[in-house]
């Protein structure tokens, strides 16, 4: 008599239907005429997008064109200019020319702190009239005084007063101070 086999294991059960198996392949599931119909759009699409690149690259290489047209022209329209200008002339160095161009930052930077001292020195004049009180008139750029006509000073009185108000002694010099002043002696605030 002859061994027995084992027997079959039994069959695995079947799946659940909610259960799914992640590994399935989802586009066996289509039919294949519409996978066809979807390369076939797909590739229409691809093929519009690489004329389109074509065509626009196209473009570009036949127009004379570059990002530096615009600045370069200003700069050609500049130099001419300059160039015809006589003063540019003098300068026969380029290099003496491009120091100067390089310079004008510097220049600005300092014109401008110049600029913002001098406001700064004459808004502290303004005040110190307008503290001083209603002796103090505004003529032109300046503040004077105009002293009373009972106030009678030696010259170095005069200057003595004006340098302790940080002003100094000036002389009427036109027909407008000989207004204001009225024909009297003032001094000048600086």
């Amino acid at each position: 008599m002859a061994p027995k086999k084992p027997a079959a294991p039994p069959p695995p059960p079947p799946p659940d239907e909610e259960e799914i198996d992640l590994f399935q392949n989802p586009i066996k599931k289509v039919p294949v005429k519409y996978l066809w119909l979807g390369i076939l759009v797909l590739t229409v699409v691809c093929l519009i997008v690489l004329s389109i690149t074509i065509k626009t690259y196209n473009a570009l290489l036949l127009a004379d064109w570059t990002p530096y047209d615009e600045p370069m022209k200003k700069l050609r329209t500049t130099l001419s200019i300059g160039l015809r200008n006589r003063n540019v002339l003098y300068y026969q160095n380029p290099l003496k020319v491009s120091d100067l161009v390089e310079g004008i930052p510097k220049h600005l930077k300092d014109s401008e702190a110049t600029y913002l001292a001098e406001k700064k020195k004459y808004q502290v004049l303004y005040k110190k009239g307008v503290r001083f009180g209603s002796d103090w008139k505004l003529f032109g750029w300046n503040f004077y005084y105009v002293s009373k006509a009972n106030e009678r000073k030696t010259w170095h009185d005069a200057e003595y007063f004006c340098k302790s108000r940080d002003s100094h002694l000036t002389s009427v010099l036109n027909e407008e101070e000989q207004v204001l002043d009225g024909g009297r002696t003032k001094e000048l605030s600086q």
